[in-house]
């Protein structure tokens, strides 16, 4: 915009209501309708709903009736047909999503560049480096987030790509590499590079399309073109689709690794100490100092598992089911009462296989926004594939306290109930193909969705302690506690967690209390029991 134009003055015009009815030239409309090509209606009416929108940062043709502009009547439908003229030259954008009729009352939204450069005296892509490739990438963000949150209209959102474009010094090897392609497959090489700079690695293509495109006939022919491998990034290999996508019809792209470091001029893989996974917890099992008691039954199971996790032999049992065509994943399920030790016999394996834990917080990878959680778990196994090229044993994958994702499936009636679907689907298909060794744990079995029966090849259940194994763990507990108290005490029907509990308390009033002896754990244990009277059978934990 070569004169700035005054917004104060310009808003003088909205004083008068009868300007809006009978327009009347003035200099800074004069300037409008030549900066954006604008009749003297159209000009006088982005006028009046600039002057709403400052007031209200909203702005509906509504905001406008009065004695004269009655919804229906010959003026209202005048304005209507004006507001229809500037959206069609991008000044304006109609939000669809806010369920208002689109006709008659439509919710109005003035595109961001246009109200920088008015109100804000800003130009156009203002303060961007384009010297500098993470200052165009950030600026192409910005402008693919004002799309997807439909802030610009499509027209107007490749309009102003190509205004970016063109300022790009075409000596950078960004410039060099995007300049061969279409401004779609440019859009993906850059929304790739956003994607790897955030540290989520790869995009959904139906989405990006969807987000872009206003016109589902627009990402069809999209999505046409990438099964048909017809777009010329993908046949030279700067894009891939990434073969991990959980679905097949909803694949997801990335930029090849060298081409990536190629625009951002540096190098960017990771070494195996720089392992830093986002979506899940590493724990070293270094780290793990776990002393685990089980009962026979448990014993038995967890041997197993932990034998067939170890070195050789986990080596040996992939290769043979590979041999067999069948899922190579040691795939397994802890579940039963709470506090007795199932998270902790993940560990205990982990220490004795000499593998790290990759533990995921399922609330971590939750998100408000619609396709972001699914994201989220998607790059959790991403990650986890990750974990088995750079760390020198294959790592477990450990699910803690799984309930959410493992439970039955939802009636949906809100977004979030096709969240917890689709999220569920996920996992279901990742556990399919799985090849590596994944623990999950839950308390509510008997929630759990029938699908998920056979995609866990282990399925152990944890009971109460028996009563010798409750002895073991508070020996292991409590040094110099005589034998009499011992019994006593292993009577109460705690699970290891609430022994814990227990410990804890005893050596804190210890400490705080005078004239405490070994008599107090009986106390504490009556205390712990009592809180929740709860029924238990007996078997297994720490």
């Amino acid at each position: 915009m070569n004169t700035k134009i005054s917004h104060y003055k310009l808003l003088e015009i909205t004083e008068n209501e009868m300007n809006l009815l009978k327009p009347k030239s003035t200099k800074e409309l004069k300037m409008l309708m030549k900066e954006y090509n604008l009749t003297l209606e159209e000009a006088t009416l982005f006028t009046f709903l600039l002057g709403k929108y400052i007031e209200k940062n909203r702005v509906s043709i509504t905001d406008f009736e009065s004695d004269r502009i009655k919804s229906g009547s010959k003026d209202y439908f005048k304005i209507l047909k004006t507001l229809k003229s500037l959206v069609k030259k991008d000044i304006i954008i109609i939000d669809k999503r806010r369920g208002r009729s689109e006709l008659l009352d439509p919710a109005i939204e003035i595109d961001e560049g246009i109200f920088s450069q008015i109100v804000l005296g800003e130009e156009l892509f203002e303060g961007v480096d384009f010297n500098k490739a993470f200052s165009i990438i950030e600026a192409v963000n910005d402008l693919l987030e004002k799309r997807d949150d439909k802030k610009v209209s499509e027209s107007k959102f490749f309009n102003d790509y190509k205004i970016l474009l063109k300022k790009i010094n075409k000596e950078l090897s960004l410039y060099g590499i995007i300049s061969k392609y279409t401004d779609i497959e440019q859009l993906m090489i850059f929304k790739s590079c956003i994607e790897k700079i955030k540290g989520y690695g790869t995009e959904e293509c139906n989405r990006f399309f969807s987000s872009v495109y206003d016109s589902i006939s627009d990402v069809a022919a999209s999505m046409k073109k990438i099964y048909s491998n017809s777009l010329k990034s993908f046949r030279d290999k700067v894009l891939i689709l990434n073969e991990d996508s959980p679905y097949r019809n909803r694949p997801d792209f990335d930029i090849v690794d060298k081409y990536f470091e190629k625009i951002l001029e540096g190098k960017f893989k990771q070494s195996p100490k720089g392992f830093d996974p986002k979506f899940s917890e590493l724990i070293k099992y270094k780290n793990i100092k776990n002393e685990l008691f089980f009962d026979k039954e448990i014993k038995e199971h967890v041997d197993t598992i932990c034998n067939a996790s170890t070195g050789k032999k986990y080596n040996e049992i992939t290769k043979e089911l590979k041999k067999a065509g069948l899922p190579t994943g040691l795939v397994a399920l802890l579940h039963g009462y709470p506090g007795t030790g199932k998270t902790a016999t993940v560990f205990e394996i982990a220490k004795k296989t000499k593998r790290d834990v990759l533990q995921v917080d399922i609330s971590n990878i939750k998100d408000m926004y619609v396709g972001e959680s699914e994201k989220r778990l998607k790059q959790v196994f991403t990650e986890y594939r990750k974990g088995k090229e750079v760390l020198k044993n294959a790592p477990i994958l450990l699910f803690n306290e799984a309930d959410a994702l493992i439970g039955k499936r939802i009636d949906i009636q809100h977004s979030v109930d096709q969240m917890y679907n689709n999220m569920q689907n996920i996992l279901l298909e990742e556990l399919e193909k799985f090849d590596g060794i994944f623990f999950a744990t839950t308390n509510l079995v008997d929630n759990m969705d029938s699908a998920f029966n056979r995609r866990f090849l282990y399925k152990v259940e944890y009971k109460k302690p028996s009563k010798d194994i409750r002895k073991q763990i508070w020996n292991s507990k409590i040094k110099d506690i005589s034998e009499n108290t011992i019994d006593e005490i292993s009577d109460y029907e705690l699970t290891g967690g609430q022994i814990d509990n227990v410990v804890r308390k005893y050596m804190i009033d210890k400490i705080l209390k005078q004239g405490i002896d070994q008599s107090h754990l009986v106390k504490l244990c009556n205390d712990e029991i009592s809180f929740k009277q709860e029924k238990g059978l007996n078997i297994g934990f720490r």
